[in-house]
Order: structure tokens, then sequence, then C-alpha cells
């Protein structure tokens, strides 16, 4: 499986390091050439130092992808890369970081899914901290819970 990554800070190196541990094809492309030179020496990934939002590095791009994970800072930088990858790339799946609290709130959530068809998953690290934190709160002790019947 041929997962490319964009964003190589602490989430972006975190996944690409996991996925690659768990024998995925990790390629983290990112326009910071410092960081993704130590990161490929630290990793067993393969890195791309180039401006994310330029079109023509997707039409470019030769291998094929599977998964596309944009976890930049940049709400607006997720989403459009998500639509290049969808459509250049022609990627099975994206996930796109959504920081804005506005855009994935419950009422907003399905207008920015259902009419943008390139992104298939959204995932907000602020609301999982938050979903995790109110769990522990909710079953105090209690650091895992299963559903047994």
């Amino acid at each position: 499986m041929n997962i490319l990554i964009l964003g190589s800070g602490i989430v972006g190196a975190n996944l690409a390091n996991k996925l690659s541990e768990q024998g995925k094809s990790v390629f983290l492309l990112d326009d910071d050439a410092s960081e993704l030179k130590r990161l490929s020496e630290r990793y067993d990934i393969k890195t791309i130092f180039e401006d994310p939002l330029n079109p023509t590095f997707y039409s470019n791009f030769k291998t094929k992808i599977d998964y596309f994970i944009a976890v930049t800072k940049s709400d607006e930088k997720n989403i459009i890369t998500c639509k290049f990858a969808k459509e250049f790339l022609k990627v099975d799946k994206t996930i796109a970081r959504i920081r804005n609290q506005n855009l994935i709130s419950d009422e907003n959530k399905s207008l920015l899914i259902d009419s943008n068809s390139f992104l298939d998953h959204i995932i907000s690290p602020e609301w999982e901290v938050a979903n995790n934190i109110f769990e522990k709160i909710h079953m105090p002790g209690a650091f895992f819970s299963e559903f047994m019947l």
C-alpha cells in the first residue's frame, strides 16, 4: 500500500513513522527541505521536497497512491491538496486535517464533505483530544473500553 502524506510536522512525521513500521510504503511531501532531510535519516520513508500547491507535481507523479493524507497546519492547503490528489493521482481515499471548528461543526461537516467529493474523511486533532478527555472523565479509571455482548 502506497501512502502520500502532506506535512512533515509532528503529526505527519509520527504518522509516517507508524505507517512505515507497519510495512506501508510512505511518501512524505513538504516544502521544508531541512525537516525532510532529518526525517529521511531517522525513518524508513521516502521524502519529496516540492511545493504541495503546485498541481504539476501531482500530474507528474508516477507512483500509484492508495491514500493521500494532508496534515499541515493550514486547513485550506489540506483541502485543496486533497482535490489535487483525487483529480490527478486518482487516489482511493483522501484524509484532511481540519483545525477550524466552524468547518467541522455538526451542521457544517456534512456540507463540507457532501459538496466536495474529493474529501473522503476529515480529522480534527482538537476534537479527538476533547473526546479522549471526555471518555476518561466519563469512565474514571478506564483507559479503554470494549462492548461485550
